[in-house]
């Protein structure tokens, strides 16, 4: 064989060892994480209930897992995701194991469940039973062929878990709503709370908008008690108002921001309330927050 000839076959050899590492450095699970007071997974053997995720800390826990875990990926699709994971915090104080982490997998197999006094605890927590399963899933690092011997047949080997780069487009901006409590009387008010989140390690988000129509039975308050802001954006929520928007926010990658208005409640019953989607320039149109219900006692 030419020394030419084994030269080609050793870089033809490194160059598919090169494009398997990058097809798989974008090999991260997909995780969605969610607040909601309760949620179900579907399997095989039917449904099964969840529940004790109440006053959750949805925007906390989304922060801690993307600071956290940087082995995954979130998204903004729970039918997206290959983990779905429910943290809440149940405001029990820090000498008691109130912080839980749920997760389940999306063919609906409960695969994690813990309790700590943390948060961030209860997230790293649910972030190793998520590489644990998801290596399991995937495999481990197969041997590499040795340069002297590798021919142009030569199987590359398998990489897990490599680096990510920012070179994908951006995704869309992340939001959550939570109210302040989970009720309150006729002619109440209470505090609605809006947390947007760049999930984008790398890239800025600018142009970050969405509108909120209150549910029938609440509007802004008198005064509106805004409180925060978002990245330069304009927060508009007139007094006695039923909308709540924000226009041409920018946050940095991993960057976050949050404001709250006050909502007063003029009929009794259950309310649900519900963002538009959020979009950005850069990433175009993203989802529709979380579901934040609020109970108004006659």
């Amino acid at each position: 064989m030419s020394g030419s000839l084994r030269c080609f076959r050793t870089i033809a050899s490194l160059f598919v060892v090169v494009s398997v590492a990058q097809a798989f450095a974008s090999e991260k699970p997909k995780v969605f994480v969610t607040g909601e007071n309760s949620f179900q997974v579907s399997g095989k053997g039917g449904q099964e209930s969840v529940s004790g995720i109440a006053n959750a800390t949805a925007a906390e826990g989304i922060k801690l897992f993307r600071d956290e875990c940087p082995a995954a990926d979130l998204t903004t699709r729970s039918d997206k995701a290959d983990y779905i994971v429910g943290v809440t915090d149940d405001g029990s104080g820090a000498g008691r194991k109130g912080r839980r982490a749920v997760v389940s997998t999306q063919e609906g197999t409960m695969l994690f469940a813990n309790s700590t006094r943390s948060l961030k605890n209860a997230v790293k927590d649910a972030c190793g039973a998520i590489e644990k399963d998801w290596s399991t899933k995937k495999g481990g690092v197969a041997p590499a062929a040795s340069p002297s011997t590798a021919g142009t047949n030569a199987a590359a080997p398998a990489v897990r878990n490599a680096p990510a780069t920012d070179a994908g487009p951006a995704g869309a901006p992340i939001i959550v709503t939570t109210f302040g409590t989970g009720s309150v009387p006729m002619k109440g008010s209470v505090s609605l709370t809006f947390s947007i989140i760049n999930p984008n390690p790398g890239k800025t988000l600018s142009g970050i908008s969405f509108a909120n129509s209150l549910p029938a039975g609440l509007s802004v308050g008198t005064p509106n008690g805004l409180v925060g802001s978002c990245g330069g954006g304009t927060v508009t929520a007139a007094v006695n108002s039923s909308f709540v928007t924000l226009a041409g926010a920018t946050l940095a990658g991993n960057g976050s921001c949050a404001f709250s208005v006050n909502v007063t409640a003029s009929s009794a019953g259950l309310k649900s309330n519900t963002t538009s989607a959020i979009s950005s320039s850069e990433a175009g149109m993203g989802n529709t927050s979380n579901t934040a219900t609020l109970t108004v006692m006659q």
